[in-house]
C-alpha cells in the first residue's frame, strides 16, 4: 500500500516483491499473493491472484468465483499477472480466504452459508466471517492443519 502511494505502479510493486521472495533462503521458497483493490470511483474491483486459493464475490446472495492459475511469487524472475476486474454494488462482499481454509470453504459452502444468513435481519461482515470460520473449525475437529487467514469486506 505504501509503495502504491509513493507512487510505483502495480507491476513495480510485484516486480519488487518478487525479488524479496527470490532472495529468502536458497531461492526455494515461494509465497502467495492476493491482492484486491477497489476503485471507488467507478465501482470496479481489481483482484490480483499469483498462487493463491480462490477468492469469492458475493452479489446480490450469489456466490461468483474468482481463481486465476498462476504461479505463486519468487519462482520465476519476470512475474506477469493478468488483472481481473469485476464491478460491485453497495451491499456486495468480498470474501478472500487462504489455503488453509480452501477445503472447507469453496463456492458451494459459501453459497450455503448465505442461504443460512438470509434468516437474519441484515447480512453483516462479521456473521459471514463467523459463519465461515465455524465452518472450517468445525470440520476440522477444532484442529488446524494449516494457517487460515479469511478476509471478508462489504461494500457500503
Amino acid at each position: 500500500e505504501k509503495m502504491g502511494t509513493s507512487g510505483f505502479n502495480k507491476q513495480e510493486i510485484l516486480d519488487i516483491i518478487n525479488k524479496l521472495v527470490k532472495l529468502r533462503e536458497n531461492g526455494e521458497t515461494s509465497a502467495t499473493l492476493d491482492m484486491c483493490a477497489i476503485n471507488e470511483r467507478d465501482n470496479i474491483l481489481e483482484f490480483i491472484k499469483l498462487g493463491a486459493a480462490p477468492s469469492y464475490l458475493i452479489e446480490n446472495g450469489e456466490v461468483i468465483e474468482i481463481k486465476q492459475d498462476n504461479m505463486p511469487m519468487g519462482l520465476v524472475s519476470n512475474i506477469k499477472y493478468t488483472a481481473i476486474e469485476k464491478t460491485v454494488n453497495k451491499g456486495d462482499f468480498i470474501v478472500l480466504i487462504s489455503d488453509g481454509a480452501i477445503s472447507d470453504v469453496n463456492k458451494q459452502a459459501l453459497q450455503d452459508i448465505i442461504e443460512g444468513l438470509k434468516e437474519e435481519p441484515e447480512i453483516t461482515e462479521k456473521n459471514l466471517m463467523d459463519r465461515i470460520m465455524t465452518r472450517v473449525v468445525g470440520s476440522q475437529n477444532k484442529i488446524i492443519l494449516d494457517d487460515v487467514t479469511v478476509v471478508v469486506c462489504k461494500i457500503a
